[in-house]
């Protein structure tokens, strides 16, 4: 299947008014970050007869509600899942399966069920043992070092690739809803599979989180309390994601880790070549080194 393009602005009254409630109803599990900038955006161009919204944490919902990101309150899954199109597990990754598992009872033999965790392989293949083919495993790129549904905004997805990893047993009816739920939140979609999805976003996303973390245990080892003023744009673009909560990255990296593992060790040997060369003194290879990892960095937009 082809990317697709959003070809007019997600937010814009003309793209909302131009089909009526595409999406039919749909049901956000999961009221943070995600799940909340989801349903603004859904809610906002007139996606859904009505988005339901479930949350475990009644505060999160109701917050939900006055931020215009859900439209019915559910007081428990099964309320949300009953007579829903289209279903969105934006719970965290290892409340995924355990979610789908407790509507699974409740689903239209006809609705699809997609979720947004940053790990597919296992969660696509732990869901299609559930549903089969109605489960259509998604991933934003787009977040923040902030969480829960006080962070979200209307605009996180515009122009975020949305990765959607179907499989041989995929319903293709299910990929394209799922697509044009992503053209409407203001992203891009993307096709891949599972296992690609893990490798890509070990390099992309995953790694990064864990060197982020790296760089801020470091220096918060060597930088007294007194010195910390100096900090200056390189430090903080590096590791500005190590705010991120700790415990939904432990469950994220153990998810992927062979794939993050690979990506460790293939920086592990760059950053030992660098040592190397700054410890020998050869200025010719520190300088090849960075010139290409410079070169590598062009080729990503800013």
């Amino acid at each position: 299947m082809p990317d697709t393009q959003p070809q007019e602005k997600a937010h814009s009254p003309a793209y909302a008014h131009s089909r009526a409630h595409p999406l039919g109803r749909v049901a956000i599990l999961g009221i943070g970050l995600i799940g909340g900038s989801l349903g603004q955006d859904l809610c906002a161009v007139g996606a859904s007869e009505c988005v339901t919204g479930w949350d475990s944490d009644a505060e999160a919902l109701a917050a939900g509600i006055m931020l215009g990101a859900v439209q019915r309150a559910a007081d428990s899954l099964s309320e949300a899942v009953i007579g829903a199109d289209l279903l969105v597990i934006a719970t965290p990754l290892t409340a995924i399966i355990p979610t789908l598992s407790s509507i699974a009872p409740y689903l239209r033999a006809d609705a699809f069920v997609t979720d947004v965790g940053s790990a597919k392989a296992r969660i696509v293949a732990e869901a299609e043992e559930l549903i089969g083919g109605r489960f259509i495993g998604g991933h934003p790129m787009a977040g923040s070092e902030e969480s829960g549904v006080m962070a979200s905004s209307v605009d996180l997805f515009d122009a975020a690739a949305w990765i959607i990893t179907p499989t041989p047993r995929t319903d293709p009816a299910g990929v394209e809803t799922v697509s044009k739920m992503a053209v409407l939140a203001g992203a891009r979609p993307r096709i891949c599979d599972p296992e690609k999805h893990d490798r890509l976003v070990a390099s992309l996303s995953h790694l990064p989180h864990v060197l982020a973390y790296g760089l801020a245990q470091m220096a918060g080892e060597r930088v007294a309390d007194e010195w910390v003023d100096l900090v200056a744009g390189s430090f903080r673009d590096g590791a500005r994601v190590a705010t991120s909560n700790a415990e939904g990255w432990t469950e994220i990296l153990l998810d992927n880790r062979p794939a993050v593992i690979e990506a460790m060790d293939g920086f592990i040997v760059w950053i030992s070549c660098a040592r190397e060369a700054m410890e020998s003194g050869d200025r010719a290879r520190l300088s090849t080194l960075l010139d290409q990892a410079y070169r590598s960095r062009k080729r990503f937009p800013r």
